[in-house]
């Protein structure tokens, strides 16, 4: 179980900092306190993505796992066509794993 939050810690900000603040917290979808948290602690933000960038996610693994598909239905899996659907998957893997493994921020 998590600790309980007790302490407090203030600091002063300039106007055009604080709007600074605010804007990249609302960014990330989070508040003020919590984004101040995370990066004095040096921690990843977990959802770093826009939701557009979230629905590319999705789609880009829905094509990757059509093209496992129609490798699956390949009869010949020698053939240079199976190759270039796996060479596309194994591209496929490798952006979507960029996307796993989230982006510096």
């Amino acid at each position: 179980m998590s600790q309980a939050r007790t302490k407090i810690i203030m600091f002063r900000t300039t106007t055009i900092e604080k709007k600074i603040i605010e804007k990249k917290a609302k960014g990330r979808k989070m508040n003020t306190a919590s984004f101040c948290r995370m990066v004095a602690l040096e921690r990843k933000n977990k959802s770093v993505f826009t939701e557009e960038e979230l629905k590319a996610f999705e789609n880009l693994h829905y094509i990757r796992n059509g093209f496992v598909k129609i490798n699956n239905l390949l009869k010949d899996k020698d053939s240079l066509f199976a190759s270039e659907v796996m060479k596309t998957v194994k591209q496929t893997d490798s952006v979507l794993k960029i996307f796993s493994d989230g982006r510096q921020s």
